[in-house]
Parts: structure tokens; C-alpha cells; sequence
């Protein structure tokens, strides 16, 4: 029994991103050697435009940088001075000791100094 689905959605698939990648080179204006390597090279031209270009692809979205957001783990701190669980601690000398505080005790020692 044949297969019915037809050739060119296989060639489709396999050209897809490619076709992205080469949207993102024109929007990006980089050399026209890179066109040439995604028309003549294929998958194997979109692989090598990937690892070169991983940081500055804007095209359809940053890839890096939604990679980077999905793979960080959110870790949250104690404040040392009020307890409280805070996503940041910020440095602040007290005389001679450095400490680390929530932005909040922080802004109140700060003001308390003065």
C-alpha cells in the first residue's frame, strides 16, 4: 500500500526552518554567504547558522533568551534581617560589615543612617 501522503510535505517540514532562519538573516542584513549556506547546505546550513547566531536570532522570537527564561529556576532567598522570602538580596555596608538585604530593609536602613 502506497503512502498517501505527498513528497513535498516531508520537503516542507525539513525546509521550514530554513526558510525562518533565512527571514531572520535578511531582517538582521547579515552576509550573503549565510543565504547561501541555508539554500545550498539545507538542514545541515540551519544547524550551522543556529550555532553560530544562537545569541542574536530575533526572528520569529529570541531564541536564546526564551530558552535561557524557561530553563532558569526561580530561586527565592531569606532576608536575613525581617525573614521574609525575596526573589533578590542586595549588598549593604553596615560601618565595616557587608550585608545582604531585601530591597525593602535595605531602603529602611539607608534611611535610618541619614
Amino acid at each position: 500500500m502506497p503512502n498517501s501522503e505527498p513528497m513535498y510535505l516531508h520537503y516542507a517540514i525539513f525546509l521550514l526552518p530554513n526558510l525562518l532562519l533565512a527571514i531572520d538573516c535578511a531582517k538582521n542584513r547579515r552576509e550573503l554567504t549565510w543565504f547561501m549556506i541555508l539554500g545550498l547546505l539545507g538542514p545541515l546550513g540551519a544547524v550551522a547558522y543556529l550555532t553560530y547566531f544562537w545569541e542574536s536570532i530575533t526572528f520569529p522570537f529570541p531564541i536564546a533568551q526564551v530558552l535561557r527564561q524557561a530553563t532558569q529556576a526561580k530561586t527565592q532567598k531569606r532576608c536575613p534581617h525581617c525573614n521574609k522570602w525575596v526573589d533578590r538580596l542586595y549588598d549593604f555596608q553596615d560601618g565595616r560589615q557587608q550585608r545582604q538585604l531585601c530591597s525593602i530593609c535595605r531602603d529602611q536602613l539607608s534611611a535610618a543612617q541619614r
